[in-house]
């Protein structure tokens, strides 16, 4: 299969490479993930917010029209 010395150090490098590209390529894949799921969780909070605060408008108003 590998006739010199030279192939199989080649061989090992490249797969050695090959597995640092892949890994790298998860970890930025997950990192991508973690931003997005912040964010996601961010703004459900925001709209939690802006909901809790609406409620609260309509409530005073109808206090106010009482």
């Amino acid at each position: 299969m590998f006739e010199t010395d030279n192939e199989i150090v080649i061989t090992v490098i490249t797969s050695a490479l090959l597995m640092l590209f892949l890994i790298v390529i998860v970890v930025f894949a997950v990192v991508q993930y973690q931003n997005r799921l912040r964010k996601y969780v961010q703004e459900i909070s925001n709209l939690k917010i802006a909901f809790q605060e609406e409620i609260l408008n309509i409530q005073n108003e109808m206090e106010e029209q009482t």
